[in-house]
């Protein structure tokens, strides 16, 4: 019984589906009306395009206080043909019309007739549709009795309508809205998520309000387009219109005067469009929002409109007079008469939104509202191509139409989040501008500021007011982190009232002209790119005013200088400079007015010039004595050094007033009370010019040319040792040598030290027939190595090398009776390079400049032996003098800096008197030595490279050398030397030299 019972209830089962098969496949087309009651079915279409007798003509049809339910019904199409013949209608229209329609999932309305609606609700009636109900509008405005335009969903009186999501809306000509607010009752439409409306034809909008307190609520992801002259988007012509849009909104208008969201002339309009939302405009003088209002009123109460754009809004213009955000609403004036009662309006963008425009006068957010404000989200995006088109646009203006006179922009007021981006590349277009008197901008935090077209300003209050501070009841608190590239500039009545707080940077000019500029500034970079004037500066702690980058001569002006905390000299600001001073030219920092606090000085260093040392170079100008300004650095200007110093004689337009001067002069010519002559005293040296580290590192690495050449052009027994030991006719040898030199400081050159080493090798024979009687002449040839790597320990604390390569002949006589003569003859290669830090702590570099010298030395002594001990020893005397020539080509470095400096060639004549004291045996010579050395020229003149004479230097001076040294013959064919020394005296000297060599004969 179980098992037929199953088996009972399987087929009962089947056959119902059979059934519901067979029912679903019979869907119908009623060529009539649907009356309450009427048998309407999932699939049926409704076509009465034939019919044109009320009511007949209409798809969809309740009357007065009936209800009419119709949600078992999915998939119905619903057609209409006549004129004034709706899909869905609601009657009678006026307040008595309570009806109630409800339908099903996916319908579609089809309206066919001029003047056609798809949904028309009339009085307090009230529509329920499922999901993705499809409308579509193929009628036009009407004629005579049927004047109505065509819409898609129309409300009238206080109807309501709640649509599911997916609502999918088109219409097709001039006039055709897809969704019709009107009526004075509080009608209602509510859409679901994701409609999409598409408009086509001039002022077909998507949704228009109209009467009084009607409402729209979208849920998230609407997609909305309209396609004609005029068509806005959204347009709430209606006071104390609602809408509520939900997030991720992407709407479009392409057709010209038209604009995606349109707050008319009328109050208390309040709109709300969430987050993630795009709101686009494609045509000419389309704005993306627009906001009017009333301009006069009977009320009692002043009226706002308002509308909130959530989060990471966008909005997009492109076409010209496009703007992102135009808020325009007014005051009115009657017969001459001001009337007391308008709209105000407020509009606040999200934080992470962006407005973009494309085109000529199109301001990314335009305010000319009176007593209006936009908020501005923090880290928004204004940008503008286009020109003549401003980021941020403050206005102020009056209009006159037949008897009425408006007023627009009165306190108008836009207020930037912390973080926004303003950008503009359009000729004329500012960055943040306000031209109203009552007009204001006002950063609520940091910003980055651009403006890159000609004639453009990144900040302009023409009249009106910028600012960045926050005043909340009387207390200023501070600005915030500002990235400004572009000019700034106030009108007769314009303001800018800057506070930049720590990181922040400016770079470009300021023009205050009649107006007002005050800067304050905490840890921030102005680079003044040109003639510039401001009312006041603060500058704080940490804040550069860099003139450096502005033409040469460019000033700065301003009317008070001071510091946070003038008294305390480690909180000061820094001013950096550049100067020609060649021509005694540089950037200029003028103070008007008062001068407190302490200052510093920077000045780019510039090897480039030809300075000669001499010069005098104003770099501020001070209507009082207040302040106190000190360099960061001395400064190296061509080859010289030099340093700040407070004038009361400058030059400049306060010449005869109690002004104040700070100059640039060479620090080696610094009185001790500037302006007054110097208190040189008659057997004190004149001052000279203090040379710069690179100029004075250049020419050390010549003068180690000297050094290393004095170095390796030593006696006879330094270079063979003792030929008394040879005995054979050849000879070659290898002599390396090492020490260290001191070079004190001259006028022009610094204290340097250089160890040093080299190598020697050369060949010899002894002549079978010697040059005089009773002794032996040697003949030979050598090549040399020699490299100085010079530390200049006070010079920058840098580094340099010398190298010297020679190529040499000599000639030896030996006689048997002590006497020798020794001669060479030599060519020398030196290559010389550097690494210096200037004065700013900036590396320089010198490198591989090559010059060439010829050299020659005599030498001659002669030995006298005492008496030979029993052991076979004596002690000797050996007097010795020696003439050596050098002459060194010019050559000239071209560093890194743009210094280009060298010498021309210079001559060395060294004379040396010196005497041995040994003691001999028949293989080892021990020996002291000392020796008197005079140089007779020796003279460097310093040029720069075009041969502008800069200084003289000279190694003309004399030092005493002494020492110890060995000869031992190993074995008849070899013989090795070794000698120690050191100097002292003379404009260097020689700490330690060690030499050491090896003979072999053959």
């Amino acid at each position: 019984m179980k098992k037929l019972a199953i088996l009972s209830t399987v087929i009962c089962i089947i056959i119902s589906i059979i059934l519901i098969g067979i029912i679903r496949a019979d869907a119908k087309t009623i060529y009539n009306m649907v009356w309450v009651g009427e048998d309407v079915e999932t699939g049926d279409t409704i076509d009465v395009s034939n019919n044109t007798t009320f009511p007949q003509y209409h798809g969809v049809y309740a009357n007065g206080a009936n209800i009419l339910d119709i949600t078992h019904a999915d998939n119905v199409t619903v057609i209409t043909g006549a004129d004034a013949g709706d899909a869905v209608r609601t009657n009678p229209a006026n307040t008595t019309s309570t009806a109630q329609i409800r339908i099903g999932n996916d319908w579609t309305l089809i309206a066919h007739g001029d003047s056609a609606d798809g949904v028309n609700l009339n009085g307090y009636s009230s529509l329920v549709a499922g999901d993705n109900l499809t409308i579509r509008i193929y009628g036009k405005q009407g004629t005579g009795q049927l004047y109505n335009d065509a819409f898609g969903l129309r409300t009238n009186h206080g109807a309501k309508m709640n649509i599911g999501s997916g609502l999918d809306i088109e219409t097709t000509y001039n006039r055709s809205y897809a969704i019709y607010l009107s009526g004075s009752n509080g009608g209602e439409i509510n859409i679901g998520q994701n409609s999409k409306i598409n408009t086509n034809g001039e002022t077909a909008h998507g949704a228009y309000f109209s009467g009084t307190g009607n409402s729209l609520t979208v849920d998230s992801g609407s997609a909305w387009t309209t396609n004609g002259k005029g068509a806005n988007v959204l347009n709430t012509n209606g006071n104390e219109s609602r809408a509520s849009i939900g997030s991720k909104a992407v709407w479009t208008t392409k057709g010209a005067d038209a604009a995606v969201l349109k707050i008319g002339n009328y109050r208390d309009v309040n709109v709300d469009i969430g987050g993630n939302s795009t709101l686009q405009s494609l045509g000419n003088n389309s704005s993306g929002v627009y906001m009017g209002g009333a301009a006069g009123s009977s009320s009692s109460y002043a009226a706002e409109n308002r509308l909130t754009l959530g989060n990471n809004t966008i909005i997009a213009t492109a076409g010209d007079q496009s703007h992102g955000i135009h808020i325009a609403t007014r005051q009115q004036e009657y017969n001459g008469s001001l009337r007391a009662y308008y709209t105000t309006g407020n509009i606040s963008l999200g934080a992470n939104s962006h407005i973009t425009t494309a085109g000529d006068g199109s301001h990314g957010v335009y305010m000319t509202g009176i007593d209006s404000t936009v908020d501005i989200g923090a880290n928004t995006k204004v940008e503008t191509k286009g020109d003549g088109s401003h980021a941020l646009f403050g206005n102020e203006y009056n209009a006159t139409e037949s008897i009425y006179r408006y007023h627009y922009g009165k306190n108008g007021k836009i207020n930037a989040g912390d973080g926004v981006l303003l950008s503009t590349s359009g000729t004329g277009s500012h960055g943040a501008y306000t031209a109203g008197d009552t007009t204001a901008i006002e950063f609520k935090g940091g910003a980055a500021i651009s403006a890159s077209g000609a004639d453009s300003y990144a900040l302009y209050a023409e009249a009106g007011k910028i600012t960045s501070l926050l005043d909340t009841g009387g207390d200023v608190t501070a600005g915030g982190r500002f990235a400004i590239i572009g000019d700034m500039k106030t009108g007769q009545n314009g303001l800018i009232d800057l506070m930049t707080t720590e990181g922040s940077a400016i770079t470009g000019r300021a023009f205050a002209g009649d107006g007002n500029i005050t800067l304050d500034m905490k840890g921030t970079h102005w680079r003044v790119t040109g003639d510039s004037d401001v009312t006041k500066i603060t500058a704080g702690s940490g804040t550069n005013i860099d003139l450096s980058g502005a033409p040469l001569a460019a000033e700065l002006h301003v009317g008070s200088l001071t510091t946070h905390s003038p008294a305390n000299p480690d909180l000061y600001s820094t001013f950096t400079f550049k100067t020609d001073g060649v021509n005694e030219l540089a950037n200029r920092l003028v103070v008007e007015g008062s001068t407190d606090g302490y200052h510093k000085v920077s000045v780019v260093n510039d090897g480039s010039l030809e300075t000669t040392g001499n010069e005098r170079i104003t770099l501020i100008e001070k209507a009082d004595k207040g302040g106190s300004f000190s360099l960061t650095n001395t400064v190296e200007l061509g080859a010289f050094q030099y340093g700040l110093r407070n004038n009361e004689d400058g030059r400049g337009r306060y010449d005869g007033q109690d002004g104040h001067y700070w100059e640039l002069y060479s620090t080696g010519l610094a009185p001790v009370d500037p302006g007054k002559p110097d208190p040189i005293k008659p057997d004190e040296p004149e001052p000279k010019p203090e040379s710069s580290n690179t100029a004075s590192a250049a020419i050390n690495t010549f003068a180690a040319n000297y050094l290393l050449n004095y170095a390796e052009t030593n006696t006879l027994i330094q270079r063979l040792g003792d030929l008394r030991f040879t005995e054979n006719s050849n000879g070659a040898w290898f002599r390396a040598y090492g020490g260290k030199f001191e070079s004190n400081a001259r006028s022009f050159v610094k204290d340097f030290d250089m160890d040093y080493g080299g190598l020697q090798a050369g060949y010899d024979r002894k002549l079978d027939k010697s040059w005089f009687k009773e002794g032996d002449t040697y003949v030979g040839v050598f090549f040399g190595y020699g490299k100085g790597d010079l530390d200049y320990k006070d010079n920058g604390h840098g580094s340099g090398t010398a190298e010297n390569k020679t190529l040499g002949l000599y000639a030896t006589y030996v006689a048997k009776n002590g006497f020798y003569i020794d001669t060479i003859a030599k060519y020398v290669w030196s290559t010389n390079d550097f690494r210096v830090f200037d004065t700013a702590g900036t590396l320089v570099v010198g490198d591989d400049v090559d010059l060439g010298g010829f050299g020659a030395s005599v030498e001659i002594g002669r030995r006298f032996r005492l008496k030979e001990n029993r052991t076979g020893g004596r002690w000797y005397v050996e007097p010795q003098a020696q003439l050596s020539y050098l002459r060194q080509g010019s050559a000239y470095f071209s560093a890194s800096n743009g210094l280009r400096i060298g010498v021309d060639d210079f001559n060395s004549l060294l004379g040396r008197l010196g005497a041995l004291i040994g003691y001999e045996t028949d293989r080892t010579n021990f020996y002291a030595k000392i020796s008197y050395l005079k140089e007779f020229d020796g003279d460097l003149d310093i040029r720069y490279a075009s041969g502008k004479h800069i200084a003289g230097e000279s190694f003309g001076d004399d030092w005493w050398t002494y020492g110890i040294g060995v000869t031992h013959q190993v074995n008849p064919r070899n013989s090795l030397y070794f000698s120690l020394e050191r100097s002292s005296g003379g404009v260097f000297t020689e700490d330690w030299a060690i030499r050491g060599g090896w003979r072999v004969t053959f």
